[in-house]
């Protein structure tokens, strides 16, 4: 099967640390309040949300187009569609946006949330052990994020 992915470096400043390591060897101590009452400090991770929300709204459904593509498969040769377990929120967004249905749009963050770059696999194995995936069927695999970057492709389940 074949890949789709990519990556853009203009979301860099959405989701970081602004000191450590040899960008800056000490903190910065540099902690205030933002005009909500949020704290914030270039010592600790910073997360622009609505950013990175506009970036996979953006981003996944040319992901999902591409990966199809590239497979040269269609929406309805997918059996089930399993991404980076961000946020529920965000993911029925993108979910009613493709216009995946509901029963091929796997889930599986209630009891371990996000946990970044093993979202996939860890939904992936919870998939098969509720017998949401079955052999001889085709999953979307997409990720996406920090950096802005992303990739996709189509596993089939033997």
């Amino acid at each position: 099967m074949e890949f789709g992915l990519g990556t853009n470096g203009k979301g860099a400043n959405n989701l970081k640390v602004g000191s450590g390591a040899f960008r800056q060897l000490t903190p910065l101590n540099d902690l205030k309040l933002d005009e909500s009452g949020n704290p914030t400090s270039s010592d600790h991770l910073f997360m622009n949300g609505s950013e990175i929300f506009n970036f996979s709204l953006e981003m996944v459904p040319i992901l999902v187009k591409e990966t199809l593509g590239n497979n040269q498969l269609n929406m309805e040769q997918i059996d089930q569609f399993v991404f980076h377990q961000a946020n529920k929120y965000m993911l029925n967004f993108i979910r009613k946006k493709i216009k995946i249905p509901a029963e091929k749009f796997y889930y599986f963050m209630e009891t371990v949330g996000n946990t970044v770059s093993a979202t996939i696999p860890i939904a992936l194995y919870e998939a098969m052990k509720d017998k949401t995936i079955l052999e001889n069927q085709n999953v979307l695999i997409a990720g996406f994020g920090v950096g802005y970057s992303w990739a996709g492709n189509v596993l089939r389940f033997k």
